[in-house]
């Protein structure tokens, strides 16, 4: 299974032990890739894709209806005493460059104005070329980074990493379950589909 690294890091990682105990005959060779590839090139037999969609001569299925919201350490929040939106005003804002020519692309100057808010500088702050680095640094008390939900399940989970308020802004960018229209081997890729759509709705529901 090829996955981009973000997400290789920050859920499949972190749920492993669920796989193991609900398809233990799985024996799964996890790649985590940059780069773009098919499923059915080589060794790989499904993919799991961060995108628009639209993906031609593959079967595609949407994982979740995905969502960004602000996250930070619970003590960077306490520190800048974050209640409101407009409190980001005067924090130190973490970007990511994933699909950032996208049309789709939600950044900081998207949410703010989903928000409601003007914001001088949108754009100014640290950049990080990965999603997981800019929650990495969120985590170690930098700043307020736009984390996905998939992305920030477990961090929240365990207390790493709070919402400190609502106002998610949905995206239309969202992770894909693509496999070639015959799959080499569709019992375990059938097994692996319905643990990730499980442990997706699972994740939501807490």
């Amino acid at each position: 299974m090829a996955a981009d690294e973000q997400h290789a890091i920050r859920w499949l990682v972190p749920h492993l032990r669920s796989l193991r105990e609900v398809a233990p005959e799985l024996d799964v060779h996890i790649a985590a890739l940059d780069e773009l590839v098919n499923p059915g090139s080589g060794a790989i037999d499904v993919c799991i894709r961060f995108g628009p969609g639209g993906y031609s001569g593959l079967r595609a299925e949407q994982l979740l209806a995905e969502a960004v919201t602000p996250v930070c350490s619970p003590s960077y929040a306490e520190r800048l005493r974050l209640r409101e939106p407009a409190d980001l005003r005067r924090c130190d804002l973490l970007h990511n460059d994933v699909l950032v020519d996208h049309p789709a692309h939600v950044g900081w100057a998207e949410w703010f104005a989903h928000a409601g808010i003007e914001h001088p500088e949108p754009t100014r702050g640290t950049r990080f070329s990965h999603a997981h680095l800019a929650l990495d640094a969120a985590t170690a008390g930098h700043g307020v980074a736009l984390g996905r939900r998939a992305l920030t399940v477990a961090a929240r989970r365990s207390g790493l990493l709070v919402t400190p308020f609502g106002s998610p802004l949905p995206s239309r960018l969202t992770y894909w379950f693509l496999t070639p229209r015959v799959p080499r081997r569709p019992d375990a890729v059938a097994r692996l589909h319905e643990w990730i759509v499980q442990a997706l709705a699972a994740d939501h529901e807490k």
